[in-house]
């Protein structure tokens, strides 16, 4: 039986299904090139660039909000099916974490979709410009994003692996198991194909650079191509992290009285939310956008750098 929470809830992510489908009708009516610009550190490009850029961001605006939608309905979707078979309870409070859950599992999988399915062409009788040395993937993206998604990404398949050999502790946890298993398994796969895509398909995209100026463009985008496929398993395996842990309590149970449960339960979420604060304070200050200008052109860093302290 389908209680009427869950049905305003389901109403609720139905509203929120629509607004992200149509969001991308209004968001990209403004450049996406201004806003990458202040994240990569480089001057707004002019046209032709400036279009291109422009093109690539909105590709990857409705890529995201298409997914998200996607994801959001088949979640809360499969959520009531599953209470209305009696397979689970009613998910009731729940749903709307299992709705961020589908919004985050589908827009991180789409935006990884819509980078590796980018191609690009290069006409072979134009004259290009490239760096004299050979580009890594450590050139373009910080050891700390790419670690960080690797680490995730294993604690999740951690959690969700537990999460289904223990039963939930409480009856109404139990959607979030199959929440955390999706969340775990799309970061493996997100993951992999971070790992293989972003060496064989982003870092081998032909050079289309006829100036420095673009050819500092064409690492931006590189750049920001590599961070949206690592984020995704960071972000998926990151919810699975934190969402497995209420499941994981169940050895609990058969060890500690039971107000010294819930004291456990709230004491690691607080640290938990403690290390995420301090995993984005870090990233903020280390400017991950900007890790490729300091390493492929460090004296466009350094001058940012000096305008900014002038500022």
């Amino acid at each position: 039986m389908i209680s009427t929470t869950t049905l305003g809830w389901a109403a609720a992510m139905g509203v929120l299904a629509v607004v992200a489908a149509v969001a991308p009708l209004v968001t990209t009516r403004r450049s996406p090139a201004a806003r990458l610009s202040r994240t990569v550190g480089l001057m707004p490009p002019e046209q032709p660039l400036l279009g291109v850029v422009d093109r690539r961001g909105r590709r990857l605006i409705r890529w995201q909000s298409t997914g998200g939608a996607l994801g959001l309905v088949a979640t809360v979707g499969g959520a009531l099916l599953a209470a209305l078979t009696g397979l689970t309870p009613d998910p009731a409070t729940l749903l709307p974490w299992i709705g961020f859950a589908g919004i985050l599992i589908g827009g991180s999988l789409a935006a990884l979709l819509a980078v590796v399915s980018d191609r690009t062409t290069a006409d072979p009788t134009t004259p290009r410009v490239a760096h004299t040395r050979a580009v890594r993937l450590r050139d373009y993206i910080d050891p700390l994003e790419v670690n960080g998604a690797r680490v995730l990404a294993a604690l999740g398949t951690i959690a969700a692996v537990v999460a289904l050999a223990w039963p939930a502790p409480f009856a109404t946890l139990e959607p979030f198991r199959f929440v955390v298993a999706l969340s775990a398994a799309g970061a493996l796969a997100a993951l992999a194909l971070a790992e293989i895509g972003g060496r064989r398909i982003v870092l081998a995209r032909p050079r289309t650079a006829d100036s420095p100026v673009a050819l500092a463009w064409d690492d931006a985008l590189r750049s920001a191509d590599l961070r949206t496929l690592f984020t995704a398993p960071l972000l998926l395996g990151l919810y699975a992290t934190i969402f497995g842990t209420p499941v994981l309590t169940t050895p609990l149970l058969e060890v500690l009285p039971e107000p010294w449960i819930f004291v456990a339960i709230n004491v690691g979420a607080y640290l938990g939310v403690a290390v995420i604060i301090a995993v984005v304070v870090i990233a903020l200050l280390r400017q991950p956008g900007r890790y490729y200008l300091k390493r492929l052109w460090p004296e466009v860093a350094a001058a940012a750098a000096l305008a900014g302290s002038a500022r």
